[in-house]
């Protein structure tokens, strides 16, 4: 569906977790409806304390009754490894596993219940059996910036999407946002061997090196620009579907669960009015 900008918005992020209020026939009814108005893409942000059964049974609604070709999740790689090949078996196309460092003891420092060695495992089975696999890496000031160009050359050796990210100024978190900001495309714009490509239609920066097997993205979330080609909107544990990941407001779906003519105008009009810059208009900060 467009918004007023002439903005294709076709995925939808689902955060997924123990803090969730909805149901799984909630998450299906609401799957449902916007798959209707023309979200074709589906993004399934995990929390390690979620319930494999409901995971594997929302892939397959997504896959078999929606009709959907791409279905991916976001998760920490805890306790995923085992299921991988299942999940791809139901419906499961894409996963994006959170990796901060490459090296263990810093690793350790933001991620204290979680073995960095069961997340490399998580990455290399999703390869093996040939899941399309991205690495997103927030960076942080003074933490792994010394390790961009690791980051950068496991593209060279592996199929995989090396996504760096920048730090979101979350209004409880403003103190941290500061000292730990980066500017992803500045530092991008400094490294030579880099090579832009030109994707349509697509929110991320993206880059290769020569012959490389992978590819680099940038997602920075603080660049008004990045704006233009947002496609996204969100639904948030509380029920809420917000239009911009900077955004403290959204609509109550909860409202319009099982009533399919009121949630589709009220979704379709959420989409339409999608802001054009939700950083510029003050949600940035909070």
């Amino acid at each position: 569906m467009m918004d007023r900008y002439n903005r294709e918005v076709n995925k939808l992020i689902i955060s997924l977790g123990k803090n969730s209020i909805l149901s799984v026939n909630d998450f299906k009814f609401i799957i449902d409806g916007v798959t209707k108005l023309g979200i074709n893409m589906i993004d399934l942000d995990l929390d390690d304390s979620i319930d494999e059964l409901k995971l594997y049974d929302l892939i397959y609604y997504i896959k078999n009754e929606c009709n959907i070709d791409y279905i991916s999740i976001i998760t920490d790689g805890k306790g995923i490894s085992d299921k991988v090949s299942k999940l791809k078996s139901y419906g499961l196309t894409n996963i994006a596993v959170r990796l901060e460092s490459l090296k263990q003891y810093k690793y350790k420092k933001l991620n204290h219940q979680i073995n960095i060695n069961e997340v490399l495992e998580t990455i290399d089975k999703c390869i093996n059996i040939r899941l399309s696999t991205k690495i997103i890496c927030t960076l942080i000031n003074d933490f792994n910036i010394d390790e961009i160009l690791d980051f950068i050359y496991l593209t060279k050796c592996l199929p995989v999407e090396v996504n760096f990210t920048e730090l979101i100024p979350e209004s409880s978190f403003i103190n941290f946002f500061k000292r730990g900001y980066v500017n992803i495309q500045n530092i991008i714009n400094n490294i030579e061997d880099l090579h832009e490509i030109n994707f349509a239609n697509q929110r991320y920066r993206y880059y290769s090196l020569n012959n490389a097997k992978g590819i680099i993205s940038i997602d920075t979330h603080n660049d008004f620009n990045i704006c233009r080609g947002c496609n996204e909107i969100i639904l948030d544990e509380n029920g809420y579907i917000k239009t911009c990941i900077h955004s403290n407001t959204g609509v109550d779906i909860k409202n319009y669960i099982d009533k399919p003519l009121m949630f589709k105008e009220i979704v379709k009009q959420a989409i339409y009015t999608k802001d054009k810059n939700n950083i510029e208009s003050g949600a940035y900060y909070g």
